[in-house]
C-alpha cells in the first residue's frame, strides 16, 4: 500500500514541473523597441599607428557590433565599453567603419561613418631585414624540404606539432615549388608576393571554401589551381602583442604557401638563415576541431631545392601516362647538385669496361 502511495506522488510531482515550466514560457519580456538616437565616436591615435577606438551610444541599445573591416568579425562590446582596433595596411586611405546597437529581443539600429587614415607601421628593424632584407631589395624564401620537421600540424593548446611532423621532401612537390618574397620600401610599404607553379597545396577541409561542389577525401589534401582566389601579390605586416609578447606576421588575402586559411602566423624563429612560423586553422567544410599549422622556410638564396626541383607538381596516376619529373638543363651553370654529382676520374677498370677515359667537373668539359 505504501509503494503504491509512493508512485502515485511522484507521478503529480512530474506533472508539476511541467506545468511550472510552460508557465515560463508565456513570461512577458515588455514592449520591444529598436534603441535610437545612436553616435559613434571615432578616436584615431596621431602616431599613425593605425590604433583606433570607437565608442557608441544610444537609448535603449544593450550591447554593439562594431565592424572594422568590411566582411570580418565585429568587435561586441557592451553599452559603455570602448571597441579598440588597429589597422595594418600601410599608406593614406579612407575606412567605413560601421555600428550595430542592438537592444531588447535582438532589434537594432545602425550607422556607419568613414574616417581618414595614415598608417605607418614600423617594424623592428633586425627582425624585418632578417625578414625582407634591405629596403628596395626584397628576399625570397623557399620551403626547407630537405630537412625533417619542416612541416607539421598539433593541436592549438600545444606548442608543437604533436598530430603530424613531416619527413624530408615527404609532401607533394607542388608545396616545394613555392617562392614567397618580402620586400619594403624603408618608408612604411611592405610587399609580399607568393611565387607558385600554378597550383597551390590545399588543406582537405578548405577545397569546397574555393569549389563548393567538390567532394574532397577526408585527410588527403590536394594540389589545387587557386591563384585566381586568393591575392598572391599583396601586402604583409608584422605587430606585436602587448598582451602576449608574441610577434605575428599577415600576409593580406593570401597564404604562407599551404592553405590551411590561416592568414596571420605566430613567428616562432628567425634569423638570417630561418623562418619558423605558427598558423591557425578554423576547418571550413566540414567543421572540426582548430588546429596549429608550423612552417619551416630558408632563404632562396642559399640554394635549395626549390630553385632547381624538376617536379612538376603532378602526381602519378599508377598507370605511367603523367609526368611527374623533367629536368631541360635550360639554365647557364651546372646542374644542380640536389640531383646530380659527378663520376670523377678513371673509376675502378675504367668504370668497369675498361674506358679509356678520365671524367672531370670542369665546365670546358
Amino acid at each position: 500500500m505504501k509503494m503504491n502511495e509512493l508512485r502515485i506522488y511522484l507521478c503529480f510531482f512530474i506533472l508539476s514541473v511541467v506545468a511550472i515550466g510552460c508557465q515560463e514560457d508565456d513570461t512577458d519580456f515588455g514592449p520591444v523597441t529598436a534603441p535610437t538616437n545612436l553616435t559613434v565616436d571615432v578616436a584615431i591615435a596621431p602616431d599613425n599607428s593605425g590604433n583606433v577606438a570607437v565608442n557608441a551610444s544610444a537609448d535603449g541599445a544593450l550591447y554593439y557590433h562594431v565592424y572594422f573591416l568590411n566582411g570580418a568579425d565585429p568587435v561586441v562590446v557592451s553599452d559603455g565599453e570602448t571597441a579598440n582596433y588597429r589597422y595594418t595596411q600601410s599608406g593614406a586611405y579612407s575606412q567605413e567603419i560601421s555600428v550595430v546597437a542592438f537592444g531588447p529581443g535582438g532589434v537594432s539600429t545602425s550607422s556607419a561613418v568613414v574616417v581618414d587614415l595614415v598608417v605607418i607601421l614600423e617594424v623592428d628593424p633586425v627582425l624585418l631585414n632578417n625578414l625582407a632584407g634591405a629596403a628596395g631589395e626584397g628576399k625570397t624564401w623557399i620551403w626547407d624540404s630537405t630537412n625533417s620537421g619542416h612541416f607539421g600540424v598539433g593541436a592549438v593548446s600545444e606548442t608543437f606539432p604533436n598530430f603530424f611532423v613531416a619527413g624530408a621532401n615527404q609532401l607533394n612537390p607542388c608545396l616545394y615549388d613555392d617562392q614567397l618574397t618580402f620586400a619594403h620600401d624603408g618608408q612604411g610599404t611592405y610587399s609580399y608576393t607568393l611565387e607558385t607553379q600554378s597550383t597551390v597545396f590545399t588543406n582537405w577541409a578548405e577545397v569546397k571554401r574555393f569549389f563548393p561542389d567538390a567532394t574532397p577525401n577526408q585527410f588527403e589534401d590536394e594540389c589545387l589551381n587557386i591563384d585566381d582566389q586568393i591575392m598572391t601579390e599583396t601586402s604583409f605586416v608584422v605587430v606585436d602583442d602587448p598582451a602576449t609578447g608574441k610577434t605575428y606576421l599577415t600576409v593580406e588575402e593570401s597564404t604562407l604557401s599551404y592553405w590551411s586559411g590561416a592568414m596571420e602566423y605566430e613567428i616562432i624563429e628567425l634569423t638570417e638563415d630561418k623562418l619558423v612560423v605558427r598558423g591557425i586553422q578554423i576547418p571550413f567544410d566540414p567543421p572540426g576541431q582548430d588546429l596549429a599549422w608550423y612552417h619551416t622556410f630558408v632563404p632562396a638564396d642559399d640554394g635549395g631545392p626549390a630553385l632547381c626541383s624538376a617536379f612538376t607538381g603532378n602526381t602519378g596516376s599508377g598507370n605511367n601516362d603523367v609526368l611527374v619529373w623533367a629536368e631541360e638543363f635550360d639554365e647557364p651553370g651546372a646542374p644542380c647538385s640536389d640531383t646530380w654529382s659527378y663520376n670523377l676520374g678513371n673509376g675502378d677498370n675504367g668504370w668497369g669496361n675498361e674506358e679509356s677515359q678520365y671524367y672531370t667537373d670542369r665546365a670546358e668539359n
